[in-house]
């Protein structure tokens, strides 16, 4: 009897970390009229990030202090992580590809809005309080691509790519492993009294 409840056990524990240990599905382009408002399971150098795409100040969404310290650890997840935020901001350009925008920007020289590309992703700051960020140089041309970098103020109005890490999978198998454990020894010791 014991080995018939090992050999499940093991089975279920097997099945188990093959099911959790597959690498998340290709990233998910989520519209809201007609536009990306999330991409989801995006890889980036191996780790996996659902993004919002927000258009706001970035004082509005990190909210630095002074010292730049910020308020309940609301960091930029690639502060301080230039080649992070282009890796980032890179596989957001290639995700997005010449099909997908991302908002509605005034182009003075035809008198009207345009559809744009532009992501945000911000990394640093300069002594004199400028964001330093990636993005795509070309934002009003969904076919071209050129990722550069330059500064901003916190209060610019901007594109801005938030990423919040998703969970590998094989945290969750630790997890299921572990929380087995207890059941198999306290199955042994039912056994044994019998």
């Amino acid at each position: 009897m014991l080995r018939l409840h090992t050999l499940i056990l093991c089975t279920v524990l097997f099945l188990t970390l093959t099911f959790t240990q597959t690498k998340a599905t290709a990233a998910e382009i989520i519209l809201n009229s007609g536009l990306v408002s999330y991409v989801n399971n995006l890889d980036i150098d191996g780790q996996t990030y659902d993004v919002s795409i927000v258009y706001s100040q970035f004082i509005q969404s990190w909210q630095p202090g002074s010292n730049w310290d910020f308020a309940s650890s609301n960091a930029p997840i690639f502060w301080q992580n230039p080649t992070g935020a282009q890796a980032a901001t890179q596989a957001l350009i290639d995700v997005l590809s010449d099909n997908y925008a991302t908002n509605n920007v005034w182009d003075s020289h035809v008198g009207n809005f345009v559809l744009t590309d532009e992501i945000v992703v911000p990394y640093d700051h300069t002594q004199s309080g400028l964001i330093v960020s990636y993005f795509d140089q070309d934002r009003q041309d969904l076919t071209t691509d050129t990722l550069v970098t330059d500064q901003h103020t916190t209060t610019a109005a901007c594109i801005y790519a938030t990423f919040t890490l998703v969970p590998e999978p094989t945290t969750a198998t630790i997890l299921l492993s572990l929380s087995a454990i207890p059941l198999l020894r306290r199955h042994r010791k039912h056994i044994n009294h019998n």
